[in-house]
């Protein structure tokens, strides 16, 4: 039972993926506002599938960001260098600095410092959680959604940071607890209100994702809760992009940035983007998965 979950996680992970990945390749708006659960989804399995460590929260904590921000700034690395040398496209000291402190740059790398932000947090609120406290993290949660139209760093950094870490602990506590018929059914309903009210143009969810507004959560939750409710097949494509999401993600990031530049139909922009950043990273996991080099696994996963 516990590999099926493991590859139900991993399924869940790639359709959370795919979406985030449809979203850059700019589909109709009816499908762009439907996948606004993408970012609530991959961030509700992080929570689901976090192993606490018995090596002390600074270590856990470093090595995990660690494990984030390496691929990320070998990555740009390797995409600065190339767009310098091969395509002599020169970028500006402010995007360098933004892109590898994972602010804006080029965009795509916010996703990044979310999980950086759960990294640091989420241990923090499961500890909170077990010495009674429970109750602080809906203060913190209230405080920094409150204030944050008065201080703009909050919207950048803080309300995201708290929401989303609050997303991922609700991940980690239906592992815990498995309510989940009651969730699903509830959920359902929900998802019919919000289709409704995007269908008729009610509301955008896209703009209430930054920073992450509570109706966008509610969504996103709504949809998430449906889907792990469901049973998968095992299935070797989404089970090896679900595995596999940081850089698979990194690298469909040159093919969007290209393909965006034409006037392509958005299904065949998106085939090509995943044709290409699936295969690519393949043959990267193939060369690392048997090589003997020491830190081969910032080059996997």
């Amino acid at each position: 039972m516990e590999n099926y979950r493991n590859y139900n996680y991993d399924i869940l992970r790639c359709i959370a993926l795919l979406s985030i990945i449809l979203a850059h390749v700019s589909p109709p708006n009816f499908i762009f506002q439907l996948r606004n659960f993408d970012v609530v989804l991959i961030v509700f399995i992080s929570g689901v599938v976090y192993n606490e460590s018995n090596h002390g929260y600074l270590k856990q904590t470093f090595s995990r960001i660690l494990r984030l921000v390496i691929p990320v700034w070998v990555f740009f690395s390797l995409y600065y260098l190339t767009c310098y040398f091969m395509l002599d496209k020169i970028f500006t000291l402010k995007q360098y600095i933004l892109t590898y402190t994972m602010i804006s740059g080029i965009g795509f790398v916010w996703i990044f410092r979310v999980f950086i932000s759960i990294a640091i947090l989420l241990p923090i609120f499961i500890n909170m959680e077990r010495r009674g406290n429970f109750y602080i993290i809906f203060i913190l949660i209230l405080i920094t959604n409150v204030i944050s139209g008065y201080f703009h760093i909050f919207d950048k950094i803080i309300v995201e940071a708290v929401n989303y870490t609050f997303v991922s602990y609700l991940g980690y506590k239906v592992k815990k607890s498995g309510f989940k018929t009651s969730i699903r059914n509830f959920s359902i309903l929900i998802f019919i209100v919000f289709l409704y009210l995007i269908i008729k143009k009610d509301i955008d969810l896209q703009i209430l994702k930054y920073p992450p507004d509570f109706i966008y959560i509610i969504y996103g939750l709504c949809v998430t809760y449906i889907l792990f409710c469901l049973r998968f097949k095992k299935n070797t494509f989404f089970v090896f992009v679900g595995s596999n999401t940081l850089w698979i993600y990194l690298w469909h990031i040159p093919f969007v940035i290209f393909l965006n530049g034409y006037n392509i139909n958005f299904i065949l922009k998106y085939v090509v983007v995943l044709l290409f950043s699936v295969s690519i990273f393949y043959f990267q996991y193939k060369i690392f998965s048997k090589s003997n080099f020491k830190y081969k696994r910032y080059f996997l996963g």
